[in-house]
Parts: C-alpha cells; sequence; structure tokens
C-alpha cells in the first residue's frame, strides 16, 4: 500500500476531527486534515471561495484521476505547519501526486491567495502537477519542487501586474523531474534562498543522492522580475538540464548571491530592457573581491547567449571555472547589448588555482566592461575571446586598486582575436603570456591558418607587454593601411605578420621580441632598436625606423622609407641569394638607405632601383649610398636594375658601404635605332639642354625600359624635317612626356 492509500485511510478514520492553527495577527482557523480533490475523469473541481485552512492539500492524487482546485479572489487557502527540528519533513501540498494523475491549482483574481506554512510544497511530485497564477493571485510558499520524482512534471505559470510568488526558502524546478516556471506580464517573483534549476540540492525525505532533473525558468515581458536571494544553481548534477531565459523587458536578479551553472545549462537573456543582475547589494564598485556580492559563473559546459539589447550585469564574470574538458562558452552580441563587471571578467580558470576551459564571443556593436580581465587565468586553464563587428568593444578601465590590465594568458593558455572594426581596450597594459609556462595568442583580423579579415583595433593605454611565457602577436588581416600605435614591451615574444599592410608608429626601447614577416607589407615608423626582423619571401619592410638585426628571405623586399627613407639596424644586415632591396632615389643625391651597426652581409641579393627623378640630370653620374656597415661588408650585390634601359648603374663596394654611381653612356639613345630616321632622331636627343622642358623631354625619353619603344617614341618625334630639331622635339615632346608619366605613376 503506498503513500497516498495510507493518508486516505488516516483520512478516513479521522474524518471528523479538527485542529485549531493560530496564525499571528488573524483569527484563529479551524484547521481541517486533508483536503483531496482527485476523481477518475472527467474529474473532480472545487473552489476555495472564503479563507480555509487545510493541513494538506493533494490535488490530483492516484493514477488517471484529475483534479482542478480553484483559489476565488477574496478568498485565502492556508495550509500545513512547519516541522520546526522534527524527525520529519512536513508537506502542505502536492499537486499531481502519483504517476499518472493530474492536478491544476489556480490563484486568480485580487486577493486570491494560496500561504503554505509547512515544509514545501510539491508541483508534479510524480503526476502531472500545474499551478496557475493570474490577476493579482498571491502564493506564499517555505520550500518548493516543482517536477520532484522522475516520472514528476511540474509546471508554474505566473502572469499579471500584481502577480506575485513569494518563497521563504528554496526554490527547486526539475528536481528529479521536469519542471517549468513562466513568469510574464508584470508578474513577480520573491525567493530568498537558493534557486536550482534542473537538479535539486539533494532529494528531500528520500535519499541522500543528488537529483538530476530539467528545469526551465522563464522571465517574459516589461516589468516580469525574478529577486533571488543568495545563490542560483543551474543544471550542476550530472545528467540535469536546465534553462534561465530572460526575454522582452523581463529581468532576473540576485542579492547576496551567485549564480552557477553546468553541463546542462542554457541561459539566455534577449532583447531590450532585458536584465540580469548578479549581486545587486552594491550600487557602488565593491572594493575588491571580498566586498563582492555576486559572481557569474557557468561552467563545465554551460551555455550563455546575451542579445539583442539586453544587460548582464555582475560584480565578476568568470567563465568555466571548473576543471573539466567541456569548454564553457558565452556570447554577447547586437547593438545596445552590454556586460558589465565591477570587478573581473575571467575566460577559462577563476585566478584561485582552479582550471577551467572558456570561450567567450563579443559581437556586432556589443559592449563588454571589466576592471581587470584575463583569458587562461589559471595553470591547466585554457580560454578564447573573439571580439568582432563594427561598434563591438571590450574593454578593461581602471579605478582604484585596479589599474585596467588586460591578460591574453595569465597562468593558462589563450587567443584572443579581434577582427572586423571591433576594439580592445585596456586602461593600463595588454599582457600576453604573463608568467612562465603560460601560453598567449592575440590576433589582429584573423587566427593563423585561416583567410585574413578585416582587423579591429587594439589599445593598450601603456602598450602590449610580451610576457615571461610563450607570447604571440599575430597580424593576418586584409587592410591596407593599419596603424598599430601600442608601445610594445618584455623580453622575447613574437610578432608574425600573414597578411595586410601594418603601420607600426611608436617607440619601443623595452622590446627584445622578433617580427616575422610570412605575408604582407609592414613599416615601422619607429624605434624599436630590440626587435628583430626576419623578411620572409614574398613579403616587404619599410618605414623609416630603428630595428635589430635584420635577415631578408629568398623573395623578401626591403624598400626604406615611406617615400625615400632610412632603416637604421642596431645589429647585422643579412641578404640571402634572391631577397631584393629595393631602392628609390631623388634629384637632391638622396636614396634609400640600410645603416647598420654591424656587418652586413649582401650574399649576391638584387638591388632594384626604383623612382628615378625626372627633374634630375642623369648625364654626368649621379653618386648615392645604399648601404653603411659599421661593422663591414661581406659579399657583393649581385643584379642591379632600373625603370632605364639607357641608364648604366654601378656598384661599388666600399669597407664599410655600398656606393651606387648612376650615368648615361655615351651614344645610349643610338644604341636601339634601326632606322635612318630613328639614328637622326636618337642623335639630336643627346644634345638637349639638361634643364627646364628639354631636361623633362630628355627623361621621358631615358627613362624607357625597352627598345621597342624607343623605336616608337623616336618615330613619333622625326615627323617632318625641320630646320631646327630641336624645335619639333619640343614641339612634339608633350605626347611623349605624358604617356611615360602616366606609365611611371601606374609603376
Amino acid at each position: 500500500m503506498n503513500k497516498i492509500n495510507l493518508r486516505r485511510a488516516l483520512l478516513a478514520s479521522t474524518a471528523f476531527c479538527s485542529f485549531v492553527y493560530a496564525v499571528s495577527g488573524t483569527p484563529a482557523l479551524a484547521r481541517r486534515a486533508i483536503l483531496e480533490v482527485s476523481a477518475p475523469p472527467p474529474g473532480q473541481s472545487e473552489i476555495i471561495a472564503s479563507d480555509e485552512r487545510w493541513e494538506e492539500v493533494l490535488v490530483g492524487i492516484a493514477n488517471g484521476e484529475i483534479g482542478t482546485l480553484t483559489v476565488a479572489p477574496g478568498a485565502a487557502l492556508t495550509t500545513g505547519h512547519r516541522s520546526y527540528g522534527r524527525s520529519y519533513y512536513s508537506e502542505g501540498g502536492i499537486v499531481g501526486v502519483e504517476e499518472g494523475s493530474t492536478g491544476t491549482v489556480i490563484i486568480s483574481g485580487p486577493g486570491a491567495n494560496w500561504t503554505d506554512e509547512s515544509d514545501f510544497v510539491l508541483i508534479g511530485q510524480a503526476g502531472m502537477g500545474k499551478l496557475q497564477l493570474a490577476n493579482d493571485g498571491v502564493w506564499n510558499t517555505q520550500n518548493v519542487t516543482i517536477g520532484s520524482e522522475q516520472t514528476g512534471n511540474g509546471t508554474v505559470t505566473l502572469n499579471g501586474p500584481g502577480t506575485r510568488w513569494n518563497n521563504a526558502y528554496t526554490a527547486i524546478i526539475g528536481g528529479n523531474g521536469t519542471g517549468t516556471v513562466t513568469v510574464s506580464g508584470g508578474a513577480q517573483v520573491h525567493n530568498d534562498e537558493g534557486l536550482y534549476i534542473g537538479g535539486g540540492q539533494l532529494r528531500l525525505l528520500r535519499s541522500l543522492e543528488p537529483e538530476t532533473g530539467n528545469g526551465a525558468l522563464t522571465i517574459t515581458g516589461a516589468g516580469s522580475t525574478w529577486f533571488n536571494r543568495n545563490g542560483v544553481n543551474i543544471a550542476r548534477n550530472a545528467g540535469s538540464t536546465g534553462s534561465l531565459t530572460v526575454e522582452n523587458g523581463g529581468s532576473f536578479q540576485t542579492y547576496e548571491g551567485s549564480l552557477y551553472a553546468g553541463l546542462g545549462a542554457t541561459i539566455t537573456v534577449t532583447g531590450p530592457g532585458s536584465s540580469m543582475l548578479i549581486g545587486t547589494r552594491n550600487a557602488t564598485p565593491p572594493v575588491d573581491w571580498s566586498d563582492g556580492d555576486g559572481w557569474f559563473s557557468p561552467d563545465e559546459g554551460a551555455t550563455t547567449v546575451i542579445s539583442n539589447g539586453a544587460t548582464l550585469n555582475a560584480d565578476a564574470s568568470y567563465i568555466g571555472s571548473a576543471g573539466t574538458e567541456a569548454v564553457t562558452s558565452i556570447t554577447v552580441t547586437g547593438a545596445g547589448t552590454t556586460w558589465y563587471n565591477w570587478l573581473n571578467i575571467y575566460v577559462g580558470g577563476t585566478g584561485n588555482g582552479d582550471p577551467g576551459r572558456g570561450s567567450a564571443v563579443v559581437a556586432d556593436g556589443a559592449v563588454a566592461t571589466s576592471y581587470t580581465g584575463a583569458v587562461g587565468v589559471d595553470e591547466g586553464s585554457s580560454g578564447t575571446l573573439l571580439v568582432t563587428g563594427q561598434g563591438t568593444v571590450f574593454q578593461v578601465l581602471a579605478r582604484t586598486g585596479f589599474s585596467g590590465n588586460f591578460r591574453v594568458g595569465f597562468a593558462g593558455e589563450a587567443t584572443v582575436t579581434v577582427q572586423d572594426g571591433a576594439t580592445l581596450s585596456a586602461a593600463n597594459l595588454i599582457r600576453i603570456a604573463d608568467l612562465e609556462g603560460s601560453v598567449g595568442t592575440l590576433n589582429i583580423g584573423a587566427a593563423e591558418g585561416q583567410a585574413p579579415v578585416a582587423p579591429g583595433t587594439v589599445i593598450g593605454a601603456n602598450g602590449v607587454y610580451f610576457g615571461e611565457g610563450d607570447a604571440t602577436l599575430v597580424f593576418n588581416h586584409t587592410s591596407t593601411g593599419l596603424v598599430f600605435n601600442n608601445e610594445l614591451s618584455g623580453t622575447g615574444g613574437e610578432i608574425r605578420h600573414l597578411a595586410g599592410v601594418t603601420n607600426f608608429t611608436v617607440n619601443s626601447p623595452d622590446f627584445t621580441g622578433t617580427l616575422d614577416l610570412i605575408g604582407g607589407t609592414v613599416k615601422v615608423n619607429a624605434a624599436i632598436p630590440g626587435m628583430a626582423v626576419n623578411v620572409g619571401s614574398g613579403t616587404t619592410l619599410g618605414g623609416n625606423s630603428t630595428i635589430g638585426a635584420l635577415t631578408v628571405a629568398a623573395g623578401g623586399i626591403i624598400a626604406p622609407g615611406n617615400s625615400i627613407g632610412t632603416i637604421a639596424v642596431t645589429g647585422d644586415v643579412t641578404f640571402s641569394p634572391g631577397s631584393i632591396y629595393q631602392v628609390e632615389l631623388d634629384a637632391n643625391g638622396n636614396s634609400d638607405l640600410i645603416a647598420a651597426t654591424g656587418q652586413a652581409f649582401l650574399n649576391g641579393a638584387t638591388v632594384a632601383l626604383v623612382t628615378l627623378d625626372p627633374q634630375e640630370s642623369y648625364r654626368h653620374p649621379q653618386v648615392y649610398t645604399i648601404v653603411s656597415a659599421a661593422g663591414g661588408v661581406v659579399g657583393s650585390f649581385g643584379a642591379v636594375t632600373t625603370d632605364s634601359m639607357f641608364l648604366t648603374v654601378d656598384v661599388n663596394d666600399l669597407a664599410n658601404g655600398i656606393n651606387v654611381v648612376i650615368s648615361v653612356p655615351d651614344n645610349a639613345f643610338a644604341s636601339v635605332a634601326a632606322t635612318p630616321n630613328q639614328f637622326a632622331t636618337a642623335g639630336a636627343l643627346g644634345t638637349l639642354g639638361q634643364v627646364g622642358p628639354s631636361l623633362a623631354l630628355y627623361n621621358s625619353l631615358l627613362f624607357l625600359n625597352s627598345a621597342s619603344e624607343a623605336r616608337l617614341a623616336y618615330d613619333q618625334l622625326s615627323g617632318e624635317v625641320h630646320a631646327s630639331a630641336q624645335s619639333v622635339f619640343m614641339e612634339q615632346s608633350s605626347l611623349i612626356r605624358g604617356a611615360l608619366n602616366d606609365r611611371l605613376r601606374a609603376a
């Protein structure tokens, strides 16, 4: 005989017994034993139309039975009494008692009220239980489990601005069964102790094993609120699932309590005005962690999405803080969406030595804020952060006691990616691989191995620091003019440039790492004397700079300056065979220069002379210094190329440098003539003056780079025989000059 039949037998033997239970401040009501509302289909319905008191209410009891209890407007139902330390727990109400039963309680209308004074109420113990609160109805309880046993299925709905559920202690939604709660239309819930969604803390009256149920709490609509004192636990027991959804302007708040979530947990906050506020005791920033009120701490693979203008506020957030292989994730996305923390955002770990795995995405105009931040916090932890989309901001601010550092790998392993117009900023330093043994990678654009994308902006107010671990900064983007204006510091570390054009603009005297050009173009317009630079095949190094040792691989290009400029090298310069030194020249005898304090190893590299000056006369030799090396020159350059087939370039190898001499050999123009008219024109060209328009015409032909182009120009210039060949050349030179200038500009 089961528990329910025993109760019925007891009820039959004491049918005429009554008790008096006084409630302070109210008249004493006769307390009758047990109210049962249950019958085979079509079921039994009862209405509480006035104030009534019962020891216990059972609605929908046996398999196949149906019961409906309605508390009418103005009526008050009171049930139960507290056990107060006795060896048993008291139950004031069970709705949906046995498997296969269906029970419904409706509390609707002004003054409609069910107050339970027992230890707990079960909605859906083993059967299906429903409780509906609406139109200013009120439910007052001590402890509630919704969906208690494995077969139990409980549903609680609240709707309307005056509708309210007050729970003095613990609420369990989906204990060992399935529980669902929906708060809508401005209704409110005040829960003064713990909240468990999907698996309770312990199975009351049954065993000490954790519960593994399925729970869902939804708060929807403006004014709809769940206010929770103390902690919140979502699906933390193995095998349980739990969801917490706040939408359409609803709000979920905790006071003096944190939110913890496990593997089966899903947290969603979405829509303008929707909010999740964890730890609302502090109206001003807590001084430190000891003064904090509530942590947002999903772990063990929980999933969180904050979107479409919603808000998540917490004293601190820990994304992935448990030592499991499952990755805990949070996505914060959409314009107007905010994630604000008085203390920290940690992704992967807690800072207390607890390893974890976390992943965070801030996207599409969302803003995340904290006063210290880290990804890959503890040894053994790992974390990723993606900041992406125009208007997206991940910012670490400073205040008293918090300097505003952001760490890409503190003691663990971290990857942070900033792309597509988003901004990552820190009021102090961005620190990569801070402690020994840590691994940190900061990607601007895409991660290595992925196709390049538009970059984001990285701002460390006091720069980017490469720490004692394995620190890497990656550029893999599509911009043709990305300015990286952060001071670099730290011993070691690697900068890997994979794609795009990046300009380093801030002097960094305290950085001693390496820049590896693997793809794209880098311009260093700053003094970074401790940065060794390796220029790979197909890449270009430019700018006016001071750098460390310079190595150029086959196919790599060195092009000092932003036009003509100097790369100063505090160490050796090594050109590999097949590498290219691209040199610009001007009319004042200036040229690009590589100036090294060490040796220059040339190894037959190619010198490519570009951008010859149309205002400079090369009829008489011009001398340019393109390499100086205080430690001496080893080897020679190989081929020297120019844009002109007529110029002669001589390379002078000096003890501590390289000069190039540019001149025009005698009869240079005539060397490609093929017809009498062409010979005549070529000879006349050699007599042109070396100033003004005559020089311009002379150089427009001098800078041609093929015999066929020169012959065509001669034919165009010859025309009819005139008394003065020079006047003909002057009259018809505009066409040739214009065409050549177009070619030079295109080059």
